[in-house]
């Protein structure tokens, strides 16, 4: 069993824009304060109804299309599970850009975690690999509050959080959560 040994923060709800747009602002608001960002995490995508999320990079914002609701895997680049077929392509553009953001970033965010890493698909391979970056870096990870225990056992993450947020947040609960993880960072 994979032991975890990089210092992990949590912002955890049920809905994934919320929690996109969350750890967004926590990385702009590192940023703004010196602190190098990376990672990626899922927002969902299109107005037209259709239920479609997408990867962004939290780096210089790109996006891959990820996931479309309620149509069948089109061949081996999709994977169904749920109502989602899942492009696996842009998972391995997840860990391309984790592997990226290696080299020069203190922070790196991975999220939506749900059911699909629970699974050990999705990002769990970017998952195991950040947990293995050792002490110099802070992963933010982004979790379904459902699942989050399921995770937190199948990945040995046996330590507290440096900092949590439960969204939706309350007044003041995000400035907190990020003057916890510059406490922590200035300790490093």
């Amino acid at each position: 069993m994979l032991r975890a040994m990089t210092p992990w923060a949590l912002i955890s709800g049920e809905q994934c824009d919320p929690k996109a747009r969350c750890a967004l602002e926590v990385a702009s608001e590192l940023e703004a304060r010196g602190i190098s960002v990376g990672g990626v995490v899922q927002r969902s995508r299109g107005s037209d109804g259709a239920k479609s999320s997408e990867l962004v990079r939290v780096a210089g914002g790109a996006r891959v299309p990820l996931a479309q609701e309620g149509i069948a895997p089109r061949g081996a680049s999709e994977e169904a599970f749920c109502s989602y077929a899942f492009r696996l392509d842009a998972f391995a553009q997840a860990r391309r850009w984790l592997e990226e953001d290696l080299a020069d970033r203190r922070v790196l965010i991975l999220g939506d975690l749900s059911k699909l890493e629970v699974a050990g698909r999705g990002h769990a391979e970017s998952l195991r690999r950040a947990l293995s970056l050792g002490e110099e870096r802070l992963l933010v990870l982004t979790v379904r509050t459902s699942q989050l225990g399921y995770l937190m056992g199948n990945y040995a993450l046996e330590s507290d959080p440096v900092a949590s947020l439960q969204l939706p947040d309350g007044p003041g609960e995000r400035r907190a959560f990020v003057d916890a993880l510059l406490r922590f960072l200035e300790r490093r």
